[in-house]
């Protein structure tokens, strides 16, 4: 559905019972946004540094300058409030008011709470918006563009949200629509297909559990952003199955080729060892012979030596090879008068060595030389 004009936000105050965590925030993965009320908390605690948000608002109170923004609950049954942008706030100030609502690192969320300076609030600052999509502009702004960075994850979820906000087909190809998301995160319409794709391949990886028990991928080894890298190489998603049409390009994967594809960028024995050699990686892929060495334990270099990348090494190495000789060339007659035996050595060595690639690639190219 395509996005109205925003009303103005409404100020107040409103009791934490009235508000609830977002399921939908951009940094939680599907699992927790699953989990209810105390996976998000558990998961703000592993990775949202709330105790020390707790520490300070103990310590100088709650700013009535910084307002959570909200929108109406879709959930009629439950009502009240989702805070859409303050989670992390709303978190550290239940667990102020509700110290046992932490499942993990509960002794110390006990003592912040114990210790506090001041009395934890009952409400918080609001700014009532009459829908979510209202809000999801200003979200792009402070945590894309502005001075609260997501990361590569988070951002490609808010960019999904934002295509979903302006489509009735979230799950086809829309050239305008992608041209006009990515304009919000300061993007080009190319980029924000390519983020939307790999954030679909890691939900499709989530929703087959490549990282059960078991496996050797954890999930958090995957790097957002090195998959986005692999997935600009046309072998690369060529190899995996992705294809241009209407949709994202998904329906027809290689499971097979997927997995494979995670274990060498994200497994405890990745052959990829830092994103520069995903190029590599590329040429590999779009080599049968080349696979195969890679498939059977061979290193990523072993097997490129196998791929188009011996070729195009071979003829850079000759054309620098060559560049330099000839640059030897013109100083040899400059430096005539202190040239001595050893340079005589070495022009041989360098003429027996030119003599030798040449056979061999002339015998390559052309048959036997009889020469």
């Amino acid at each position: 559905m395509m996005p109205s004009q925003a009303a103005a936000p409404e100020m107040k105050k409103m009791p934490l019972d009235q508000l609830h965590l977002d399921p939908r925030n951009p940094r939680l993965t599907e699992e927790v946004r699953s989990g209810g009320e105390e996976a998000i908390i558990e998961w703000m605690l592993k990775d949202g540094n709330i105790i020390e948000l707790m520490a300070s608002i103990s310590a100088t109170g709650y700013s009535d300058a910084e307002p959570v923004l909200v929108a109406p609950n879709p959930d009629e049954r439950v009502g009240g409030y989702i805070v859409v942008e303050g989670n992390r706030r709303l978190t550290a100030v239940k667990l102020l008011n509700d110290p046992s609502k932490a499942h993990l690192r509960s002794k110390m969320v006990k003592l912040t709470a114990d210790e506090a300076y001041h009395d934890p609030p009952k409400e918080l600052p609001v700014l009532i918006y009459k829908r979510r999509d209202d809000i999801l502009d200003y979200l792009g702004y402070r945590h894309i563009t502005g001075i609260k960075a997501w990361r590569a994850r988070e951002k490609a979820e808010y960019l999904w949200q934002l295509y979903q906000r302006n489509t009735d087909a979230p799950h086809n190809q829309d050239a305008n629509v992608l041209k006009k998301v990515a304009k919000v995160v300061g993007s080009n319409a190319n980029a924000a297909k390519k983020t939307i794709v790999t954030l679909q391949l890691v939900k499709q990886a989530e929703e087959t559990a490549f990282w059960d028990s078991g496996s050797e991928i954890e999930r958090d080894d995957v790097e957002f952003s090195v998959l986005g890298t692999a997935l600009s190489y046309s072998e690369i998603k060529q190899f995996l199955g992705i294809q241009e049409d209407g949709a994202w390009g998904l329906s027809n994967l290689n499971a097979e080729n997927v997995k494979s594809l995670f274990s060498w960028l994200f497994g405890k024995n990745k052959k990829v060892s830092e994103s520069r050699k995903i190029k590599t990686l590329a040429k590999i892929v779009a080599s049968e012979e080349a696979l195969r060495k890679l498939k059977e334990g061979q290193s990523l270099d072993i097997a490129a030596e196998y791929s188009s990348e011996a070729i195009e090494n071979y003829r850079m190495l000759m054309s620098n090879a060559m560049a330099q000789l000839r640059e030897a060339d013109n100083y040899s007659t400059r430096a005539v008068d202190n040239l001595t035996a050893a340079d005589v050595d070495n022009a041989k060595d360098c003429s027996t060595l030119a003599r030798k690639i040449y056979k061999y690639i002339y015998g390559e190219v052309n048959g036997p030389s009889d020469d």
